[in-house]
């Protein structure tokens, strides 16, 4: 299991990041997101088609700046 805590907002993701949550995925593994850590995993597009969710107050942004997941409203979710 790989844990991505939640970076600073502006945060923005690096191609190197990017491959190596790519290849996390890829390979099967569960990845655990804390608050916004949910920006780097959306940002990788490893969301993309899946339901997931984001801090309530930033629900609204990551719809509109990710809409390829189909983001919830909810304290949690599970994107498999």
């Amino acid at each position: 299991m790989l844990l991505v805590p939640g970076p600073e907002p502006s945060y923005r993701i690096t191609p190197e990041v990017a491959s190596f949550l790519n290849a996390h995925v890829g390979a099967g593994r569960t990845l655990l997101v804390i608050c916004t850590g949910i920006l780097p995993a959306a940002m990788s597009g490893i969301l993309d088609g899946l339901r997931a969710t984001a801090p309530l107050g930033i629900v609204p942004i990551v719809k509109q700046n990710f809409p390829k997941v189909e983001w919830t409203e909810r304290r949690w979710e599970v994107a498999a």
